[in-house]
């Protein structure tokens, strides 16, 4: 449909680890490279780096990356959404332990698990943990591996990182990059943030 509406424009599909094959990437004329949603708060600090200054090798001349940023917000607005009351996160977090009964023969038994979302105002981040509602014994068989956990103990599962403005400045000029526009609600709660090369005539 895209073809169709864009006649100039070109679309190469490759399926590849965003963390590792960027140079996979086409590089012939003008690219435009988007992260969309916030996945890049799932990186720590120095993965978050280090991906930027991938990026930042693979742009060149008016080349563009566009990421989202989910902007820090007040803790019990972040905890809200992140414990919300359908259950939505909490399902996504217990999924790790299905998708390892499933792919690594593991015994995890999902109601021996509660979810914990929490904001560390120190990191920006919200943890997200698995914390064992009993004492739990666990056979991972694919890897030989037999776990124990008393009651109270968790399972860090993710981070989910929030920006401030400042904070994404620093970010981008540390890998080279520099903002050319900055896009946001007006509450600024989510961003969209156009990067370039800091030298573009690179």
């Amino acid at each position: 449909e895209l073809l169709s509406l864009y006649p100039d424009l070109t679309i190469c599909c490759v399926i590849a680890d965003f963390t590792r094959h960027l140079g996979e990437i086409p590089v012939d004329g003008n690219n435009l490279i988007t992260f969309f949603g916030s996945t890049i708060g799932n990186f720590n600090e120095e993965e978050s780096g280090t991906f930027l200054r991938n990026i930042a090798t693979t742009l060149k001349g008016d080349d563009r990356f566009l990421v989202g940023m989910d902007m820090i917000k007040p803790k019990e607005m972040l905890e809200a959404a992140y414990n919300d009351s359908q259950g939505v996160t909490a399902e996504f977090n217990k999924n790790i332990l299905t998708v390892m009964n499933r792919k690594l023969n593991a015994s995890f038994v999902l109601s021996s698990f509660d979810h914990v979302a929490f904001y560390n105002e120190e990191r920006e981040c919200i943890e997200m943990h698995l914390r064992a509602n009993q004492d739990v014994s666990v056979l991972v068989e694919d890897i030989d591996l037999h776990l124990t956990m008393k009651k109270g103990e968790t399972i860090f599962t993710e981070i989910c990182r929030k920006f401030s403005r400042k904070k994404v400045e620093k970010m981008a000029a540390d890998a080279g990059l520099r903002i050319a526009r900055w896009f946001t609600d007006r509450r600024g709660w989510f961003s969209l943030v156009e990067l370039m090369p800091e030298d573009p005539g690179t």
